[in-house]
């Protein structure tokens, strides 16, 4: 992209079309192979390193989904942060979310089993009822 268009702010409907006209091209065997080299000689500190580790995980990370606790309502963030609240296995979760397991864990105070729904797949259920 030149110079002058990188500062450009475009509509969503240009933005759009600009997506679907790039759809389906691929980069050619070579212009993958100079951008290969390019990256191969890419040295990153110990500080940059962090900081990218740090970028990418937790709530920032693209795989990070709600959970929410169908037994107690509460909503976190993380399955991590639903492991450290409980002190339960953040797989266990997992697998309740995806219909591997019923419940996971047990509420702290009343010593019920918990289940858990991702919280979007919950959102759309309650629409639909």
């Amino acid at each position: 992209m030149s110079v002058s268009r990188k500062a450009r702010v475009c509509s969503e409907e240009t933005r759009s079309k600009m997506s679907i006209v790039r759809k389906g091209m691929t980069h050619s065997e070579e212009t993958r192979k100079k951008m290969c080299i390019a990256r191969a000689d890419r040295v990153f500190t110990e500080e940059s390193r962090k900081k990218m580790s740090i970028s990418q995980s937790g709530v920032n990370s693209h795989r990070a989904r709600k959970v929410i606790c169908i037994t107690t309502g509460i909503v976190f963030k993380t399955m991590r942060e639903a492991e450290k609240y409980y002190n339960i296995n953040q797989n266990a979760v997992s697998h309740c979310c995806t219909g591997k397991q019923k419940s996971a864990g047990k509420d702290l105070l009343t010593g019920e089993k918990l289940h858990w729904m991702y919280h979007d797949e919950y959102l759309k259920l309650n629409q639909l009822a």
